[in-house]
């Protein structure tokens, strides 16, 4: 407050004299005298520090509701706490707000472009990389901090989860600390877990994952009504996949661990190359770089009959014009070793029909 307070010393807002004592004097302060945008970053940790300012803002909001020239700006990298915050009919802040702005990770251009800078310039190394990171710019500049700059992404993942206190040891646990608060442990487990369990059983859990939380989501069959779970954070589907299961040994023979792990990073690679097909694909959509403009983009899978037999087929990639009279089929591979490329696509052709 006192910070704060200083600020709006040096803006003119208050004079060399005035004191703020509390923060309802510090919000009366901005509803009556300042103009311009206000940003509270991380505004959730209010929540800890001082909860009571929530059903103050509320109050001046309420009474300076047409208030001119005053913008003020909440932001979180906590999703839950702040869905929480302005969604929950319950909260002070409920319905208090004019616009909601959900900021996504960037995109496979923009993370390409950072990798370059960092001196990452193979296009395997920087898959490998985006397949485990994603594009959320934290995990690329702890890159630059550790000064693995032009590094493999072997050597990368090795130095930053599986050397001695690696740097992002608790970031998954941290992650999910911040987002569930005391109930981290129950939704650790479940996220853990949740493939070996009835969805029925978890209804309601699993809505609050996939449409508050954002840390799931549905991956569905690009026609009829079929669909499978999945763990849409880069980071953490990484993390679910290769260290949670194995806690006792990352903590113990950490490096042994991690030997095991990047040699399979190529097919962990490969199975998260079906995701990056799609974003490049809506890039080339966007383009107008395809034979036709597509709305929907997702896999498919099915059966059919076959002298009597049940037969399971899956297309990596299906894309539908908005009148579905057009379809995209595509496969997607990402390996170490050669394919057959005229197998593969009469193969496609066989599913496809």
């Amino acid at each position: 407050m006192r910070e704060y307070e200083e600020i709006l010393r040096k803006k003119g807002v208050i004079t060399k004299y005035e004191r703020i004592s509390s923060w309802d004097e510090f919000f009366e302060v901005l509803f009556e005298r300042f103009n311009g945008a206000v940003v509270f970053d991380e505004f959730q940790d209010f929540q800890r520090v001082e909860p009571s300012i929530f059903s103050t803002l509320q109050k001046f909001i309420d009474i300076y509701e047409n208030r001119k020239n005053l913008m003020l700006i909440f932001t979180g990298s906590t999703v839950g706490m702040i869905e929480k915050l302005f969604r929950d009919s319950k909260e002070p802040l409920y319905g208090r707000i004019k616009r909601e702005l959900h900021v996504k990770e960037l995109g496979i251009k923009a993370s390409y472009e950072m990798s370059r800078e960092l001196g990452i310039d193979d296009i395997d190394d920087f898959m490998k990389l985006y397949a485990v990171f994603g594009g959320f710019p934290r995990y690329y500049v702890a890159i630059e901090d550790e000064r693995l700059e032009g590094k493999s992404a072997e050597e990368i993942i090795r130095a930053l989860f599986f050397s001695p206190s690696a740097p992002l040891e608790e970031e998954v646990p941290r992650i999910l600390s911040l987002e569930f608060g005391r109930r981290s442990g129950v939704y650790y487990d479940m996220i853990a877990g949740y493939m070996n369990r009835e969805e029925t059983s978890l209804t309601r859990q699993i809505k609050e994952l996939v449409d508050y939380f954002k840390l799931l989501s549905y991956d569905k069959a690009i026609l009829g009504k079929e669909r499978v779970l999945y763990i849409r954070h880069p980071l953490l589907n990484f993390w679910f996949r290769f260290i949670h299961p194995r806690l006792s040994e990352y903590e113990a023979m950490r490096e042994d661990l991690g030997k095991e792990v990047i040699s399979m990073l190529p097919d962990y690679t490969g199975k998260r190359f079906d995701f990056i097909c799609r974003e490049l694909l809506w890039i080339l959509n966007a383009r107008e770089e395809l034979p036709f403009k597509f709305t929907e983009i997702g896999r498919h899978w099915g059966y059919y009959r076959e002298n009597g037999q049940r037969k399971v087929y899956e297309i990596d990639v299906v894309a539908l014009s908005q009148d579905k009279k057009k379809a995209l089929f595509g496969e997607c591979k990402w390996r170490n070793k050669p394919i057959n490329g005229e197998k593969l696509l009469e193969e496609l052709k066989r599913k496809s029909s």
